[in-house]
This record gives structure tokens, C-alpha cells and sequence, in this order.
């Protein structure tokens, strides 16, 4: 039997005598026995808490356990999740949000996070918001993470 144990001067796991991205451990724990499957104090908690926070500002999750998985392998934008509902009432002054995952099956490409925003502005007013919120938020800040973050409109 392998054992897994968190190394916490580098958020890389031990496995035998192999360093591991903390993403494996989360797919590794899911497919164990609850009885077997430890519990990961680092990473799944962090993407836990930060998912919960966007629940309870009534931002609907969309498939939960590719989005986990997502975020486990890009983890620099867990952080900025926390301010996505700010950001979206202010461009947009609406709460209404979905949070999921994107991709083409057919061309194979890593699906994307996305963020959807239900708006009941003009589709020319939303347009023109949503090129704000990237330009003075997502553009400027030049973090490579917070560039991963896809808004799309959903008109209501």
C-alpha cells in the first residue's frame, strides 16, 4: 500500500519518494473509501471555502466536480473568486452569476472556467460593461491567473 502525506513547506505531497502537484491528491482521495480516504486540509479546503463563499453570495455552481478539479490545477485563482460577485454588481449591478466549465469535446482542448452574468442591460450597454470589467480589472492587473477567468452575458 502507497502512502500519501502533505509536505507543507512546498504544497507538494509525498508519495513514496515522488513530489506530486496537490491536484492528484484530490482526484487520488475521491476514488478511495470514505474509510480510507484521507482528508486534505490544504487544498480541498481552500477550494471548498471559496466555493461556499460564492454560494452563499447566491452564485450558482455549475458542474462542481470538473470545476474542482479545474481549480485544483490552477490554483493562483481560487483567491480572486472572492471578488468576482463585487466586481460583477459593480459593472453590472446585478448578482445574478453561474459559475461553471467550458469546452469543446470534439476539438479535445482543456475545458475553461467560466462566470455567467444574467444582465438586463441593453446588449450593446452590457457589451460595452463587460469590456470595462475586462480592461480595468482583469487587463490591468497582469495576473496570469485572473487572466483564466471567462465572463460571459446571459441576457435576460
Amino acid at each position: 500500500m502507497t502512502t500519501l502525506a502533505m509536505d507543507n513547506y512546498t504544497n507538494y505531497f509525498q508519495l513514496e519518494s515522488l513530489q506530486t502537484p496537490s491536484a492528484y491528491e484530490r482526484v487520488w482521495n475521491r476514488s478511495l473509501t470514505s474509510i480510507f480516504a484521507p482528508s486534505s486540509k490544504s487544498l480541498s479546503t481552500r477550494i471548498d471555502t471559496a466555493l461556499s463563499v460564492l454560494q452563499s453570495r447566491d452564485v450558482v455552481i455549475s458542474d462542481r466536480l470538473l470545476l474542482e478539479e479545474y481549480l485544483a490545477n490552477n490554483l493562483g485563482i481560487v483567491t480572486h473568486l472572492y471578488d468576482v460577485p463585487s466586481k460583477v454588481a459593480e459593472y453590472f449591478n446585478t448578482s445574478e452569476i453561474e459559475i461553471g466549465m467550458f469546452g469543446d469535446p470534439d476539438t479535445g482542448d482543456v475545458p475553461e472556467m467560466y462566470f455567467e452574468v444574467l444582465t438586463s442591460l441593453s446588449p450593446e450597454e452590457a457589451t460595452q460593461q463587460l469590456s470595462s470589467l475586462n480592461r480595468e480589472w482583469v487587463l490591468s492587473s497582469m495576473d496570469d491567473d485572473l487572466v483564466k477567468i471567462n465572463f460571459t452575458l446571459k441576457f435576460a
